[in-house]
């Protein structure tokens, strides 16, 4: 099962909207998600909230803007219980969204309404970190008036709802507690039992918001999606979650059990729903349009470059990987034989996939090679100080996966608003299962090659996990929750060529070529994402851009075009590296004494934000250069 799970989570969707949308507060990973006004989850009662046409708000600028970013937190958090628990708001973790009509009505307005708010407040009266959450309150509600009045996102869109219900769960048992925590087990599983048992309202309210919406407005290829997710958490319910969930307590083991069984059947329901009644009316296109792609990258990640100039910077960032790709091939294939090869026999072309591939560990050896790799890179960092380290806070602990959780890797790092501050980071490693045949487990150990394991370390701890912990220590609420992915995917994709090129692993050719490898497919994602979404190219024609420039099988690239027409900002990445390396030789340029570690410093210390945000604060000036 879990190899099935792991198929779902890394090699079909980036998430749709909701990976763009859901878990991170005020980004555009993977952005953001609707927030709703004060009104429960799902079971429709009434939460609390706070009536801006109503409330007695102080006058003075910097009291009144502290006021609505309180107002705005709490009321998203009422809305939505399973962004709480991202966010480790400590309540809530028993309910899920309020995803009818008219709270989603209401939504609108409130966000009309307090964004006519925060525009009458004078920036010149408000200090530095205010100036930041002013900047980030308004963005939040133009994105969400952008996703429910444009977008349309819930009469469009069923992956959504089923990426909302997975996510759910997900947060409830990545952090282990479900099987680590006898203390706190019971009230976590009862937390996943009353989700549970709040799937099948929910999907009720999908099937009325999606029948409310136009036929054109759904895609076939949406709903086909949404099929296959809803079948795959279907099986983790049915399967998975009732063999890791096991109370002691008998009375709440027949209660997970019963919501289990209701929850499966509610997704069975939903699932034939989909391919019998809305998959024959879905006529609509996933393409957004050049407006409507230009005012997503805008109201989620800040950006007003053209679509055309993103993709000739695409183009290029493609052509220079391409480039260094062939360059590394070409020295692999002169460079001497290890010591040990076997020598002599025919020499043919260089097989780039087998070389890196077949560099693995032993099955049983596996996760004592993630662990020690892993320190190196954290050592490594800490001696060259490439970011802020918190002396004080607790050490990366690297476990074995346990069978709920899936990928290869998984990070769990400490929740933004957690009360508690010495939660310590997890780095889950996939190792190789004794009952898997050969066939899996050498397919697995392909998969997480020597060279795939460090760039994935890499991108997680170099990456992910510093800019967890800065933001936790973010000068304000919505800095602190803040989580734009051209910052935070861009912002790792940028580590793993930072580490290697401050000196780890130094002569690894093969590395070089493995980083070379990612940089292409993410530059090929992010100019089909333009050409797709902005300027007309059909799906056929960006398949058979991940074949001839990604060197991807049909197959392969099928679904890469496919994850692309799903999730317009699969362009993070690329886009957020470009615009890091960018800042990264402009901001040395005016500080020529800074070192490395002081720019990252720099680049960490206000949060997630969107880069153009950054820019503007680590290079203020009247007429600041272009973000690419």
């Amino acid at each position: 099962m879990r190899k099935a799970r792991r198929k779902w989570a890394q090699g079909t969707v980036a998430g749709g909207w909701l990976a763009a949308s859901l878990f991170s507060g005020v980004g555009g990973c993977t952005e953001r998600k609707p927030t709703a006004a004060a009104t429960r989850a799902s079971d429709g009662g009434a939460g609390p909230g706070v009536d801006m046409a109503r409330a007695e708000l102080p006058r003075e600028p910097r009291a009144l803007l502290d006021a609505l970013v309180q107002a705005d937190v709490e009321a998203e958090l009422a809305f939505s219980p399973a962004l709480g628990t991202w966010l480790g708001a400590g309540h809530g973790d028993d309910r899920l969204d309020d995803l009818r009509a008219e709270a989603l009505a209401r939504e609108a307005n409130r966000a009309k309404a307090l964004l006519e708010r925060v525009r009458a407040i004078d920036p010149a009266r408000l200090d530095p970190p205010r100036k930041i959450e002013w900047t980030l309150l308004q963005k939040r509600c133009e994105r969400t008036l952008f996703e429910l009045g444009e977008l349309r996102v819930f009469e469009r869109n069923p992956v959504v709802y089923v990426d909302l219900l997975e996510g759910s769960l997900d947060e409830l048992v990545a952090d282990g507690t479900v099987v680590t925590q006898p203390a706190e087990r019971g009230d976590r599983l009862k937390a996943i039992a009353s989700r549970l048992w709040k799937f099948r309202s929910l999907l009720d309210e999908a099937r009325r918001n999606l029948r409310a919406g136009t036929p054109q407005g759904v895609s076939e290829l949406g709903v086909k999606r949404a099929a296959e997710l809803t079948a795959s958490l279907r099986s983790f319910v049915g399967e998975t979650l009732p063999r890791a969930l096991q109370p002691a307590d008998a009375k709440l083991l027949d209660e997970l059990r019963a919501a289990e069984g209701d929850a499966s059947r509610a997704l069975d329901d939903f699932g034939s729903w989909l391919t019998r009644d809305l998959l024959p009316r879905a006529r609509g296109t996933e393409a957004l349009g050049a407006a409507r792609f230009a005012e997503r990258l805008r109201t989620s990640e800040g950006v007003t470059i053209a679509p055309e100039q993103l993709a000739v910077a695409f183009e290029r960032a493609l052509r220079e990987s391409r480039r260094r790709h062939d360059d590394l091939v070409k020295q692999i294939s002169v460079a001497p034989p290890p010591v040990g090869a076997a020598a002599g026999g025919a020499k043919g072309p260089l097989d780039v996939n087998r070389l890196l591939e077949e560099d693995h560990a032993r099955p049983d050896e596996l996760v004592a090679q993630a662990e020690t790799m892993a320190q190196a890179v954290l050592a490594f960092v800490k001696a060259q100080r490439l970011a802020p380290v918190d002396e004080r806070a607790p050490a990366l602990q690297i476990r074995d996966m346990p069978p709920h959780l899936w990928g290869f890797l998984r990070l769990v790092t400490p929740r933004p608003l957690a009360a508690d501050k010495k939660e310590a980071p997890l780095l889950f490693v996939d190792g190789v299962e004794k009952e898997w045949t050969d066939r899996q487990k050498n397919e697995h150990l392909r998969a997480l090659n020597r060279t795939a394991l460090l760039v994935r370390l890499a991108h997680d701890l170099v990456g992910h996990l510093p800019i967890a912990q800065s933001a936790r220590r973010a000068p304000g609420t919505l800095a602190k929750i803040a989580s734009t992915p051209s910052f935070v995917e861009g912002y790792a994709h940028y580590a793993e060529r930072a580490l290697v090129d401050a000196g780890f692993a130094a002569g690894d050719l093969k590395l070089r070529l493995q980083l070379e490898r990612v940089a292409i497919l993410r530059a090929a994602r992010a100019l089909a994402a333009v050409r797709f979404h902005a300027l007309g190219a059909k799906l056929d024609e960006i398949t058979e851009l991940f074949v001839a420039e990604a060197g991807l099988d049909e197959a392969q690239a099928r679904r890469e075009a496919e994850r692309v027409a799903g999730d317009p900002l699969v362009v993070a990445d690329c886009l957020g590296r470009l615009a890091i390396e960018k800042l990264r030789a402009d901001w040395r340029a005016a500080h020529p004494d800074a070192t490395l570690g002081e720019f990252h410093a720099a680049l960490l210390a206000r949060g997630a934000l969107p880069l153009p945000m950054i820019r503007e604060a680590l290079l203020p000036s009247d007429e600041p250069t272009p973000l690419l």
